[in-house]
């Protein structure tokens, strides 16, 4: 116990007693030049070794403290492909509550969704409105892929499919609240030779545990959720949009149970607690 707190004190106040030492030397050296005119050499050498030692040990704590600065609890991926695979082993290996995705559309996560669910997490899907995509081909892909989790994810009641219509900024994944992912998209205006784009797949992602640290993790993760409770709060259900008088297209193409999207419509009016359950912390 005497040593845990001889080392606490120490931690703590190691850079007064460094910064005191070096005063203390230097009123030492004054007193021996300005009042007695004289400095023996033993003394002159031992001084100037302590003075280097205890700036050398003052500019190795700072370079240190930079350093520890400098550290990020990160993990920068080059593009958001490649958190998948990491992201896949987490779920695996820990068995999460609960994942929750931020997409412009699900093509890119797919897999990372269908692991998900394997291991039985309650998955909240938030995808882009298909209505407000930014070309044909896009509001295409989107319906295409409310089909494919239909066919694939009929019998799983953990699954819930939300679609924002504010502007796409940001794309992320979160598995409870303990690791967070988080990329962003890019959009391309020229619609004259091209139709209009926004990229995301492609950009880097930075994921962050919050084993590696729990106070920089509580920051971004309480900045995502209320992106996320906006974008869900503020969108709609996959039931409203099933019903929409302007989606008459889905329901005319795709043989889609009413059932299921039912099931599977999230709760536009849930509190945020709700969304993000206190159990996941």
């Amino acid at each position: 116990m005497l040593g845990k707190r001889i080392h606490i004190f120490w931690t703590t106040h190691r850079r007064k007693f460094i910064v005191g030492s070096l005063l203390l030397l230097a009123l030492t050296w004054v007193y021996y030049g300005v009042y007695t005119q004289y400095a023996p050499i033993e003394e002159t050498i031992l001084f100037v070794v302590l003075f280097i030692s205890a700036s050398i040990e003052l500019v190795a704590d700072e370079v240190l403290d930079i350093k520890q600065e400098l550290e990020t609890p990160v993990d920068i991926h080059q593009t958001s492909v490649s958190t998948l695979e990491p992201l896949k082993r987490v779920i695996q290996s820990e068995s999460p509550t609960t994942v929750y995705l931020l997409e412009y559309n699900s093509t890119s996560v797919e897999e990372l969704l269908d692991a998900a669910i394997e291991y039985n997490c309650d998955t909240r899907l938030l995808i882009k409105d298909p209505r407000q995509a930014r070309n044909d081909a896009q509001q295409s892909n989107i319906r295409s892929q409310i089909t494919t989790h239909y066919e694939k994810h009929y019998n799983y009641n953990g699954l819930k499919i939300h679609f924002y219509s504010k502007p796409s900024s940001i794309k992320a994944r979160m598995v409870d609240d303990t690791l967070l992912c988080t990329g962003w998209y890019t959009f391309d205006d020229r619609g004259i030779d091209r139709e209009k784009q926004v990229w995301g797949k492609d950009n880097p992602m930075v994921c962050i545990s919050k084993d590696m640290d729990s106070s920089k993790y509580d920051e971004i993760s309480s900045w995502f959720k209320d992106v996320y409770f906006d974008l869900w709060s503020s969108g709609i259900s996959f039931e409203e949009l099933y019903h929409a008088e302007d989606y008459d297209d889905l329901r005319n193409e795709a043989a889609i149970n009413e059932e299921w999207v039912k099931r599977v419509s999230g709760n536009t009016d849930i509190e945020k607690q709700q969304l993000f359950r206190e159990s996941n912390r």
